[in-house]
C-alpha cells in the first residue's frame, strides 16, 4: 500500500472541491466524486487492517464512524424525518458535515503515511546502528 500516493490523492481531490466551491454548484457536485474516492481509498486502508498501526486503527475507527453518521443524516433529510427542516439543517447535514468528515480523512491519510515513514526511519537508524556496531566490534 502506497501511503503517500494515498494522501496525495485524498490531499489534492480535497483542494480541488475547495476551489469548486468557489461557484458552490460546481463545487456541490465535486463532493460527490470526493466522497466516492475517499469510501474507495478508505476500503484500500481497510483491507491492510491487520498491518495497522493500533494509533491509525483507531482514527479509521472515528472515519467509518463519522461516514456512518453522516449517511445517516442525508438519509433523514431525504428521506423527510426531519420535521421542519429548514435549508441550514440540509447545508449542515448535506454539505458540512461531510466536507469536516472529507478533512479528518486528509488527516487521516496524512498521519498514516507519516506513521509509516517514521516507522520506516526508525528501522533504517537501527539497522545502521547495528552495522556501526559490527564494524566496531570488528576493529576490536
Amino acid at each position: 500500500m502506497n501511503t503517500k500516493l494515498i494522501h496525495i490523492i485524498n490531499t489534492v481531490s480535497l483542494i480541488i472541491n475547495l476551489v469548486l466551491y468557489v461557484m458552490i454548484i460546481p463545487g456541490m457536485i465535486a463532493q460527490f466524486f470526493l466522497g466516492i474516492i475517499q469510501l474507495i481509498l478508505a476500503i484500500i486502508i481497510s483491507t491492510k487492517w491487520k498491518k495497522l498501526d493500533p494509533a491509525i486503527k483507531n482514527l479509521m475507527k472515528v472515519y467509518w464512524g463519522l461516514v456512518t453518521l453522516c449517511t445517516l443524516l442525508i438519509g433523514l433529510v431525504f428521506a423527510d424525518w426531519i420535521p421542519n427542516k429548514k435549508d441550514a439543517q440540509l447545508i449542515t447535514f448535506v454539505f458540512v458535515t461531510p466536507m469536516l468528515t472529507a478533512s479528518y480523512f486528509v488527516y487521516v491519510s496524512w498521519k498514516l503515511h507519516n506513521t509509516k515513514r517514521i516507522k520506516l526511519d526508525k528501522m533504517k537508524y537501527q539497522n545502521e546502528h547495528i552495522e556501526n556496531e559490527e564494524i566496531i566490534d570488528s576493529t576490536e
